[in-house]
């Protein structure tokens, strides 16, 4: 398989979910810093983060390492590497982590890159690395992990799609630059295409950032955090202007059409992806009244209440008027 067919597949899974999705808290995790940046970068909660660092973050495409996923998997795995490099002790330490992680919630992305890992270095079969990118996403989509978020389902595999089917680093650097500017114009936010490429570099410097980071959390010897949030205010004042969003759907075609039948696959998935209202709807009920009693967990969101449920449902609550509005989704 080519880079066209995963990113015809991945269209298939974008097209498919929410353009917004929220995404699940990690639960149980001890979360013992009360850095905003480590409680992102670390455990995935940007509750504490201000809306500018958040802006800064998203202008950069940096979103990505404020959820746990293959970059922080790497991180650990140079740790262990520095202890032994034989697979049979990544193994061993992936099938640790793999039972560790399994109880929480929240950690898809991580869970998915954990399987991978698996596959990679078990002692039993030596698979090869595309073999194992499709077991690895067939597995995690029979488990419900697309069901559960979509979003992030489909977002990891175009990005491990992309590394893996690349053929040189400078076609991969142009294909992820492409795909982070196809995610802007899905979700309609503007997209900095000089601020792209500050990401994708600070993007490969993060597995070396990441162990830094939960050392200032653990024994505060510096501030490395206040130096990384520095480079990142300086680069967001640097970003350059915005790139006009209705051009987006052209740039695959400059990118990946070296042959006259790519170019058209290419062109064809863009007027499929931009011009059909594929989204569909995820609501199942509406009250014009208080949310349903038995909420497992109530947590406090921007103008309402977040209501899960055991049984999956989620409900959003919040007063209109005088009156509650609840929709529920599952």
């Amino acid at each position: 398989m080519s880079f066209r067919h995963y990113l015809a597949l991945f269209l298939i899974l974008l097209a498919f979910s929410q353009r917004e999705w929220t995404y699940k808290r990690l639960k149980r995790i001890p979360q013992w810093s009360s850095n905003p940046v480590i409680k992102a970068y670390l455990f995935g909660d940007k509750s504490t983060m201000s809306s500018h660092q958040k802006r800064i973050h998203s202008a950069l495409n940096l979103q990505h390492l404020m959820t746990p996923s293959g970059l922080h998997l790497a991180s650990l795995l140079l740790i262990i590497g520095l202890i032994s490099k034989t697979k049979r002790t990544k193994f061993s330490f992936l099938l640790i982590l793999s039972l560790l992680t399994w109880p929480f919630d929240g950690l898809d992305s991580f869970k998915r890159m954990i399987l991978f890992g698996l596959l990679r270095t078990n002692p039993l079969y030596q698979f090869k690395i595309i073999p194992c990118f499709l077991i690895t996403f067939a597995l995690t989509l029979i488990g419900g992990q697309y069901g559960e978020n979509p979003l992030s389902f489909a977002l990891s595999f175009i990005f491990l799609s992309t590394l893996l089917t690349g053929r040189s680093t400078l076609k991969i650097w142009g294909l992820l630059f492409f795909i982070q500017a196809l995610i802007s114009d899905w979700f309609g936010k503007p997209f900095f295409p000089l601020g792209a490429i500050y990401g994708l570099s600070l993007s490969m410097l993060s597995p070396f950032l990441f162990p830094f980071l939960l050392v200032e959390s653990l024994f505060e010897w510096f501030s490395l955090s206040k130096l990384w949030l520095l480079l990142l205010e300086n680069l967001y004042q640097l970003r350059g202007p915005a790139l006009t969003l209705p051009l987006l759907p052209l740039i695959p075609v400059v990118l990946i059409s070296y042959r006259k039948k790519l170019l058209q696959t290419s062109l064809a998935l863009c007027l499929l992806l931009f011009h059909l209202p594929l989204t569909p709807t995820k609501k199942t009920q509406a009250f014009s009244s208080r949310p349903p009693h038995g909420a497992s967990e109530v947590k406090e969101v921007k103008n309402g209440v977040r209501l899960n449920y055991e049984n999956g449902m989620r409900c959003f609550s919040r007063i209109k008027g005088d009156q509650w509005s609840t929709h529920c989704y599952k």
